[in-house]
Parts: structure tokens; C-alpha cells; sequence
């Protein structure tokens, strides 16, 4: 029973992958893509520091089209859905935070999921 699983689970995992693959026509190993999407969160925390909060609405359309490209990466990945739900409320609740401080623990918050999202690749 325990090599019919292995292999169900294996299969699928490589199946959405290579579904991936094809769909994006993006032929990069999903740990680039997974540093890419590093990248991102990382652009998001500096743009915070930075401004000190999402109060211009300059500041808000770099965090926006950072945050943007991050989640189309995590849509059109592989990954289990609830790891990415749980993301995508993450970031829906730094947009809701006026407090530049809560801002920041949630993107924390966010890359620390997004971290555990490695052991899926």
C-alpha cells in the first residue's frame, strides 16, 4: 500500500508540474520560480520600509504590482491549495492594515509560508 501511495503522490506532483510547464510554456525549474517569487515579497517588505506604510498611492501601486506578479506566480504553480489560500489572505490583510508596523509582521508572516511552500517542489 505504501508504494501505491509513493507512487500516486510522485505522480501527481510531477503530472502538475510538467502541467505547469506547459501552460506558462515556462520551461524554469520550480525552485527559480520559488526564488523568483522570493524576490517579490522581498520587493514588497523594502517598498514598506521604505515608505513607511501604503499611504501614496505611488507607494501602493508598486506594492500592488510587486504583490500582482507574486500571486500569479502562486496561482500558477503546483502547490497545495490551502498553503496558498492561507497566502493570499495573508497579503489581503496587509492591504486592510493602515498600521505600518502590522504591515510588516504580516508580510513576515507571509514569507515564513512561503518558505514552507519548499518542501512541495
Amino acid at each position: 500500500a505504501i508504494p501505491a501511495i509513493l507512487l500516486v503522490t510522485l505522480g501527481t506532483r510531477f503530472f502538475f508540474q510538467s502541467l505547469y510547464t506547459l501552460q506558462l510554456r515556462d520551461l524554469r525549474p520550480m525552485r527559480h520560480i520559488h526564488r523568483e517569487m522570493k524576490d517579490y515579497l522581498h520587493e514588497m517588505e523594502k517598498g514598506l520600509l521604505l515608505t513607511g506604510g501604503l499611504k501614496e498611492s505611488t507607494d501602493m501601486g508598486e506594492f500592488l504590482l510587486h504583490m500582482h506578479s507574486y500571486l500569479v506566480l502562486l496561482d500558477m504553480t503546483p502547490f497545495p491549495n490551502r498553503p496558498c489560500h492561507s497566502i493570499h489572505c495573508s497579503l489581503q490583510e496587509v492591504l486592510v492594515h493602515a498600521d505600518v508596523g502590522r504591515q510588516i509582521q504580516l508580510l513576515k508572516l507571509v514569507q515564513t509560508k512561503h518558505e514552507e511552500l519548499v518542501k512541495y517542489i
